[in-house]
């Protein structure tokens, strides 16, 4: 929760100086006078994709360091502790970078000029159109490649092949060499970066990510965890693409005011029916 929380907000800052569109921009001492025209469109996207690459790796790499400060000062003298320990220690440092956060960068959100959401026709039936904009298969696209690519780092990368060995005996890794606070650094070091990408697809999906984002998205982040599999990444990546579909299939056929209820509801059918997951260990 900590390092989504941090991810999501650091991810949304650098974003509020990026505008690829140069009419957007306001007339005023803030902002000085407008910028020139560019000479065509595609310098126009050019410049956008650049400054996206700038902007994903400097949040990336702001909650990755908030993740490894997080690990250092907090979840590594906790490593023997019990699973309620950790529990606490983890929304009391969500709650502390929450108003961390919320004192040091303020409680208004900053919005992002609109980029790259014109839509367009996709399909058509009669007078129903299906429609889209390259923003919103930007960051879809761009969620589901660092999604697998994480996938294909645990499978087949030597921090991966550590990783799930410290996981199955901890004892028996740490005998051929495997360093607990290695391990747990470079953990929370790849998940504070992943919560930074995420709010940077966020950001660009919605204009705005705000510091109290976290609590939901956590909920249904375990929720997706719980119903992929509780210790699977790529269960925990299915669960994700499930709930953010269910999430879609819902506020299109009902009421979007009971979205997160039947969200919840979910949980407890999951854990009612199979409370493994699909792709985790029954017990």
């Amino acid at each position: 929760f900590g390092a989504a929380s941090c991810g999501l907000r650091i991810a949304d800052w650098p974003l509020s100086v990026m505008d690829p569109s140069p009419r957007l921009r306001r007339t005023d001492a803030r902002n000085g006078p407008p910028r020139a025209q560019p000479k065509s469109l595609a310098a126009v996207h050019f410049r956008f994709f650049r400054q996206t690459l700038i902007v994903s790796a400097v949040g990336g790499a702001a909650a990755a360091f908030w993740g490894i400060a997080t690990s250092r000062w907090v979840f590594h003298p906790l490593r023997n502790a019990t699973g309620q320990q950790a529990l606490v220690a983890s929304v009391g440092m969500a709650m502390f970078i929450d108003e961390f956060l919320r004192l040091a960068q303020g409680s208004r959100p900053v919005w992002v000029s609109p980029m790259l959401n014109a839509p367009f026709g996709l399909a058509r039936s009669g007078d129903f159109v299906v429609t889209s904009a390259l923003d919103a298969l930007l960051s879809g696209g761009f969620a589901i490649l660092a999604g697998l690519t994480l996938v294909a780092a645990m499978r087949f990368t030597r921090f991966g092949r550590r990783w799930r060995a410290y996981s199955d005996d901890p004892l028996a890794a740490q005998l051929f060499g495997v360093s607990p606070r290695a391990i747990l650094a470079q953990t929370f070091a790849l998940a504070g970066a992943f919560a930074g990408l995420s709010g940077f697809v966020m950001t660009i999906y919605y204009g705005s990510v705000g510091y109290a984002a976290a609590t939901s998205l956590g909920l249904k982040a375990l929720v997706a965890a719980i119903l992929g599999g509780v210790g699977s990444v790529p269960g925990a990546l299915l669960g994700g693409l499930l709930v953010g579909g269910f999430e879609a299939a819902w506020q299109t056929c009902f009421s979007v005011d009971y979205r997160d209820v039947a969200v919840y509801s979910l949980l407890a059918v999951t854990l009612t029916l199979r409370p493994g997951g699909l792709l985790g260990v029954r017990p």
